[in-house]
């Protein structure tokens, strides 16, 4: 499965941007619920206007949810003031730019998020009636969120969503997000938090930056949304506590190094410092403690992923939700795919 969320960065939009910092997790979590379990890649366009700070950020499809979620968490809402926004562009460039698998069995969606309707002013813009037919071409489907009530901005989004077969919902201006709160969140950062240290830095300079960056912003999650990516990781491969490489203790739990046979360049440099011996029972030791606090945590996540869909059971019917209109669309879409989601009781 792939999805693109194309947002408003605009300043009317910061409720929104907030509320999706703190569902992105659970919007990956229910993908990842399907049966066959899929293979998951998200991607992010931010837009704005020309004359702000910039008219579009791009952050490629990538199945790395924590550095979505660290790109995502860097988005701020401010600029615009005026309508309309730079839709066109920032549509364009998420169905054209943007590595999009090409196997016909893959579900491909892009979530267009905003409150005001395009430019179709600009001279240059490739207009959405162009884009949505390259989409359709693709395979792409586009579901429109329309926040607030703006005027012009619903016509827009339907048809979008309807030259695309996608599905048009209406939200509220701050996307309405709903607070999940469960008797087992705080154990589950306690979890959390003692599993953050038995991370150890391993690989590529660049996969070690990134799973400290990773780390360090994680630390900052709501418990809601820190329980909701402990059982997104948690249907994945053991061991997993950061979402791509870097992590040398997942390495060795799954077997792809040894501690016997460890690339010294690969390794961080308080542990290339260490004595052989004392560094094997070192690791040793955090793939022990990972083990434990990841056992523990899985019986937690279990009666919290219970507890959470009881509670969405009683919201079913419920509008103005950015998280529950995309999970219905999601679930729609992902069944047509060939994915089934089995309610839990």
């Amino acid at each position: 499965m792939e999805v693109v969320f194309v947002l408003d960065t605009t300043g009317s939009m910061s409720g929104m941007i907030a509320g999706a910092k703190q569902k992105i997790w659970a919007i990956a979590n229910k993908l990842k619920s399907a049966q066959p379990t899929p293979e998951i890649r998200f991607g992010l366009v931010g837009y704005r206007d020309r004359g702000d700070v910039y008219v579009t950020k791009v952050f490629g499809l990538t199945g790395n949810l924590d550095e979505v979620y660290t790109n995502l968490y860097a988005f701020e809402a401010e600029g615009g003031g005026d309508e309309p926004e730079s839709v066109n562009e920032a549509l364009h460039k998420a169905v054209r730019d943007l590595q999009w698998s090409t196997d016909p069995e893959v579900l491909r969606v892009i979530f267009l998020v905003g409150d005001a309707r395009p430019h179709m002013d600009y001279p240059d813009d490739v207009k959405y009636p162009e884009t949505c037919r390259l989409a359709n071409r693709k395979g792409i489907l586009i579901n429109t969120l329309q926040c607030g009530r703006l005027s012009g901005t619903e016509e827009v989004w339907r048809e979008i969503a309807a030259l695309t077969n996608g599905t048009y919902s209406a939200i509220l201006q701050d996307g309405g997000t709903i607070k999940i709160e469960t008797p087992y969140d705080q154990e589950i950062i306690r979890l959390n938090l003692q599993l953050n240290a038995t991370i150890i830095r391993y690989g590529s300079k660049d996969e070690q930056e990134n799973a400290a960056k990773n780390k360090s912003v994680l630390a900052a999650l709501s418990s809601e949304a820190m329980a909701d990516r402990s059982s997104y990781l948690g249907k994945g491969e053991a061991g997993a506590v950061l979402s791509g490489r870097g992590d040398l203790v997942v390495e060795v739990m799954n077997g792809r190094e040894s501690l016997d046979k460890l690339d010294e360049e690969k390794l961080a440099p308080e542990l290339q410092a260490m004595a052989p011996g004392a560094r094997q029972e070192l690791i040793a030791k955090k793939v022990e403690e990972r083990r434990t606090l990841q056992a523990e945590l899985a019986e937690l996540v279990a009666k919290r992923d219970a507890e959470v869909a009881k509670q969405m059971k009683n919201l079913e019917g419920k509008g103005g939700a950015m998280e529950l209109d995309a999970f219905r669309a999601l679930e729609t879409q992902a069944r047509e795919k060939g994915y089934r989601f089995e309610e839990k009781r």
